[in-house]
């Protein structure tokens, strides 16, 4: 199992859920290939020359501190959210009847099963190959 491979390599918050990456563990670029196809939206790098991991940190050190992760704080167009889950899901739940008296087909991609949801007024295939999670 990748994670016995990786000890300490990945470690979820029990408070936040966030899943995080440490650079300082060395692994193997097969235990990499492992641990990418885990993720649902084929997120994680390897650096092949120190054999460490690179992936989003949520910023994490600003999210235990009460702030927003940077990337929602400076996103010009406030397409990005972070918070609470129910909140996020009754937001975006709004957000989405608001979107379908203009796109009718508009969805939420993955709003039951992952911590990212995307509001999509196309064809999920229009967008890129993970905008929908894979199970």
């Amino acid at each position: 199992m990748a994670d016995e491979k990786a000890r300490g390599a990945i470690t979820q918050d029990e408070n936040t859920g966030a899943v995080l990456f440490h650079t300082k563990i060395r692994i193997k670029p097969a235990v990499f290939d492992e641990i990418r196809k885990a993720c649902p939206y084929d997120i994680p790098r390897i650096n092949l020359k120190t054999a460490t991991m690179a992936f989003c940190t949520l910023c994490f050190d600003r999210i235990k501190e009460g702030l927003l992760p940077a990337c929602v704080k400076a996103c010009p167009t406030h397409a990005m959210n972070f918070g609470d889950r129910n909140a996020i899901i009754e937001m975006a739940n709004k957000r989405l009847s608001e979107e379908k008296r203009l796109h009718p087909k508009a969805i939420l991609t993955n709003p039951d099963c992952t911590r990212v949801i995307f509001l999509l007024v196309h064809d999920p295939k229009k967008y890129h190959k993970f905008a929908v999670a894979e199970k």
